[in-house]
């Protein structure tokens, strides 16, 4: 009888945080939301925003919005949500 083991590795989810350079903006201002803590980022949603990928976008959502960053690290592929 033959048998082989395997060996799973459990990697950490990466720290991933926003700042809101001002959290509360007037109509027609923007404001910077940067993520930290990953390689790459995707925001959601794009209403308002000037990219959908990127450590830093500039918000100038037309109503309140609550905005998500997903987080990727690239060396194991786990990714991390802040809002």
């Amino acid at each position: 009888m033959f048998s082989d083991t395997v060996t799973i590795y459990e990697h950490a989810l990466p720290p991933v945080t926003v700042i809101a350079q001002n959290n509360s903006i007037c109509l027609n201002a923007s404001t910077n939301l940067t993520a930290t803590g990953a390689d790459t980022y995707t925001w959601a949603p794009a209403l308002g925003l000037s990219s959908t990928t990127g450590s830093t976008v500039i918000a100038n959502p037309t109503t309140t919005t609550t905005y998500t960053v997903t987080g990727n690290r690239t060396i194991d592929g786990c990714h991390n949500t802040d809002n």
